[in-house]
Formats: structure tokens, C-alpha cells, sequence
């Protein structure tokens, strides 16, 4: 059952998702500026990043792409953070277990 939970993830390297997310932003930056073919490439990706400063970093004096990027990364999931919650889940469910062995043993109650 809780391999299902996994089912559509894909583990890959930070460094490829830095990757894709940098193309990923620099494609968006094009497609919103309407650019259909190389001459108004620098212009878009100086639109993107004005409107990305306006709506979600507005303290950032030198937004790039790469900060956008990495701040991307920066909500994306890690393996070790998944692990990390998984034992921390695993230790609080036996720590339960325990105290209600506790309980019921302390208590007189048999199960």
C-alpha cells in the first residue's frame, strides 16, 4: 500500500533538475513574450524575470534566472527528506506502541 505513494516519483539528480527547470523558465520567459525566432530573446527572459520580481521577489535586487530556479528547487521534495519522515513516522508509531503496552500492562487492562 505505501508503495503506491511512490509510484509516479522519479528520483533524479539535482543537478539534471537544475537543468531542466533553467530550460523550463527560459522557455516560459520566450513563450510569454510571443518570441518566434532569436532577436527578442533577451528581451523576454528581461520580461520574465521583471514580472516574476513584481509578483513573487520583490525584495530580490538581482533576480536571474538561476535564483528563480533555485528557488523552485528549493520546494521540491528530496529522497532524504522523504526518508527523514518516514523513520521519524516509523519511531513515533513504535514509541505509540509502547506507551499502550504501558498503558494496558500498568493499568490491569489485558487485550
Amino acid at each position: 500500500m505505501g508503495s503506491e505513494i511512490f509510484k509516479d516519483v522519479c528520483i533524479i539528480s539535482k543537478n539534471s533538475l537544475r537543468e531542466i527547470l533553467d530550460g523550463y523558465f527560459r522557455y516560459m520567459a520566450l513563450d510569454q513574450g510571443g518570441v518566434d525566432n532569436w532577436e527578442g530573446y533577451s528581451y523576454s527572459i528581461g520580461d520574465f524575470i521583471e514580472e516574476e520580481k513584481a509578483t513573487n521577489f520583490p525584495d530580490e535586487e538581482d533576480l536571474d534566472i538561476e535564483k528563480i530556479v533555485e528557488n523552485e528547487l528549493n520546494g521540491y521534495l528530496t529522497f532524504d527528506k522523504v526518508v527523514d519522515t518516514l523513520t521519524d513516522n516509523a519511531i513515533k508509531h513504535t514509541l505509540n506502541k509502547v506507551e499502550m503496552a504501558k498503558y494496558y500492562n500498568g493499568g490491569g487492562i489485558t487485550q
